[in-house]
């Protein structure tokens, strides 16, 4: 059993899949999805219990399937987009070519790339807010070092950050590569403000997901200054 086992199972998270592929030609980017993207995300504890729970999960267990499945399948049509037409051989590096199609242009290849891989990072955060949304159900994930790293900030989802008045066209993939300055901010700015008796408890009732409207009021402020 694996999370996704069959071309279908692609194919139900991307339409434009033909029905006739063979899994085992997209092993290697589902593989590279799930090593570099899923489990750093959620922890290979997690991950595991999604794959065990897969033949008869549970209700809660349905969607984060679901959502684990887009998130690999839109990593996994990115990574093809560059890769997957080229066979490499002793003659040398191939593209595939027929009487009925042709390799897709350069252009098309980037559009590709580029949809799916946004695609990718939507479904994965989807995925992390769902089991921090139903934190009590995913025990094991809960105490993972991927929860503290997801939910470790005074900001941490897209829709956060752009609520607090900046824009980033719902791409995840570039709120993560700013977190670190958002950090850095949070240390530098607002810490000393709050003081470090507060700040710690937002955080500590961020991780807990139990914070009371004060709270959540509270933070609200501080989260238009820091972005």
């Amino acid at each position: 059993m694996a999370i996704i086992d069959s071309a279908d199972e692609v194919k139900m998270h991307n339409s434009a899949i033909e029905a006739g592929i063979e899994l085992v030609n997209l092993q290697s980017f589902i593989n590279d999805a799930i090593d570099n993207k899923i489990i750093p995300a959620i922890g290979l504890t997690e991950f595991n219990n999604m794959v065990a729970a897969k033949p008869a999960p549970d209700a809660h267990y349905i969607r984060a399937i679901h959502l684990t499945q887009a998130a690999i399948v839109g990593f996994m049509i990115a990574d093809y987009a560059v890769n997957g037409a080229v066979t490499i051989n002793s003659v040398g590096v191939m593209v595939a070519r027929s009487e009925k199609s042709a390799p897709a242009s350069d252009k098309k290849l980037m559009q590709l790339r580029k949809y799916n891989l946004q695609k990718g990072y939507t479904s994965l955060e989807m995925l992390i807010n769902y089991l921090e949304d139903n934190i009590n159900l995913f025990p094991y994930y809960a105490a993972t070092d991927e929860h503290k790293n997801n939910r470790g900030l005074l900001i941490n989802k897209t829709p956060e950050f752009q609520s607090a008045g900046v824009q980033l066209n719902d791409n995840y993939q570039l709120y993560k590569s700013i977190r670190i300055h958002q950090q850095n901010a949070e240390e530098t700015f607002i810490q000393p403000i709050l003081g470090e008796t507060i700040n710690a408890n937002l955080l500590a009732k961020i991780l807990s997901n139990s914070l009371t409207i004060a709270e959540k009021g509270l933070l609200k402020k501080v989260q238009k200054p820091l972005a």
